[in-house]
């Protein structure tokens, strides 16, 4: 399952950063776009190895929520 989302982000860099957008420290607003997708366990090294391939930025924001069964809770 994979979900796309259009929005605005902000950042700003230092003063010893190279930024591919914007200028250095400067508030910068850039439209960004966030996928959300689920898959197996197995397969989360590959498909992070992928998106740090592909990124524009130095470091992309990535966050790994893993699912959790309502019957693994008491």
């Amino acid at each position: 399952m994979l979900y796309i989302f259009f929005l605005i982000g902000t950042f700003i860099t230092s003063i010893k950063t190279s930024p591919f957008i914007g200028e250095k420290d400067k508030l910068e607003y850039v439209k960004e776009e966030r996928l959300e997708v689920r898959v197996q366990v197995r397969d989360v090294k590959k498909i992070l190895r992928v998106i740090r391939e592909v990124h524009p930025y130095e470091e992309p924001g990535i966050d790994i929520i893993p699912l959790l069964d309502e019957d693994n809770f008491k």
